[in-house]
């Protein structure tokens, strides 16, 4: 399935919880909630203990490879009704082997499997012709993401391929026809330091069997820190408690604390930031122009989407169902 016309208005005016990763995402009362959860990355498989993912995004070449099995079952684990993937997931495999891995993962995964584009507009290929741009000509992608919300919404524009996946989530509730909707757990955090992320013992476990990766792995639990030492250490030494391995992991948090305080090291999403911040504007200002008021609100108050003319802020407390 990769026809937009498949998924418009499926959950039109009902609300929708775009679920990122950052801590305070389990203040949401998703027990009282009737609306459409939509999460991303790993987010699921951390968040599983505290809420039911409607709809898994995904974004990036690296996590998840439904054609891979072990990422298939991690899929097949969370069940959730419709996972999307981006043609981007094909990027960095051999050009010869899309078609098979598209096959391959259309059977692996029990649930309806969404492929889409966010990188070929108008049908243009890479500069140099990719894994991406052979999923698109498999797949006989007709529009991108950002094609498909210009039309919908009759917009003069584009957003950006856009520079988290996040985006991505928000495009995808908007196109499901979802209002209101609420984004929590998205910071876009400048500097590695101010990263913060939901964590729990079961979600860490599930991470290391389906081979997660995320932007939130700078502390390690206690078995991902058991494999790290694996991977470095002599078999002999790697014989550690949980409580010896519980003060490797404090010590390493504090060493990384440490020097991500006196580097003030980047993220991924400093460069982009102006560019993030008005794809966000940007969805909101459609989705707000069929109904002549803020539709799309945020729920951190230190996030990157806080002053935002088409994006509100508000307080979990003040939200009424």
């Amino acid at each position: 399935m990769n026809n937009f016309s498949n998924i418009h208005n499926i959950h039109q005016n009902q609300p929708a919880i775009v679920v990122g990763g950052s801590k305070g995402i389990e203040r949401f009362p998703y027990k009282d909630f009737n609306g459409v959860v939509i999460s991303m990355g790993d987010i699921p498989l951390r968040t599983q203990d505290i809420f039911k993912t409607d709809y898994w995004v995904f974004a990036n070449s690296l996590w998840n490879r439904p054609w891979v099995s072990r990422d298939a079952e991690a899929i097949n684990f969370i069940n959730p009704k419709m996972v999307f993937v981006a043609t981007a997931a094909f990027a960095s495999q051999p050009i010869h082997a899309v078609e098979e891995q598209i096959n391959k993962s259309y059977k692996a995964i029990e649930t309806e499997l969404f492929y889409y584009d966010q990188r070929h507009v108008s049908g243009l290929s890479c500069p140099n012709y990719m894994g991406c741009c052979k999923a698109y000509d498999v797949l006989g992608i007709e529009n991108t993401i950002q094609e498909a919300t210009k039309r919908v919404y009759n917009s003069n524009d584009l957003y950006s391929p856009g520079s988290t996946v996040a985006v991505q989530a928000l495009a995808f509730a908007i196109l499901m026809g979802c209002a209101p909707i609420y984004i929590i757990g998205v910071d876009i955090p400048l500097l590695k330091k101010d990263y913060t992320y939901y964590s729990s013992e079961e979600g860490n476990i599930l991470i290391e069997k389906y081979g997660a990766i995320g932007p939130y792995e700078d502390e390690f639990s206690k078995i991902t820190t058991r494999t790290m030492l694996k991977k470095v250490l002599p078999k002999s030494l790697t014989q550690v408690s949980d409580s010896g391995i519980s003060v490797i992991k404090n010590l390493y948090v504090k060493i990384g604390s440490v020097l991500n305080k006196e580097s003030n090291q980047e993220t991924d999403f400093t460069s982009y930031v102006d560019s993030i911040k008005s794809d966000f504007n940007y969805l909101g200002r459609i989705l707000n122009s069929s109904y002549g008021s803020n539709k799309i609100f945020n729920l951190n108050h230190n996030s990157q989407l806080v002053g935002l003319d088409y994006i509100d802020t508000l307080d979990i407390e003040d939200i009424s169902f």
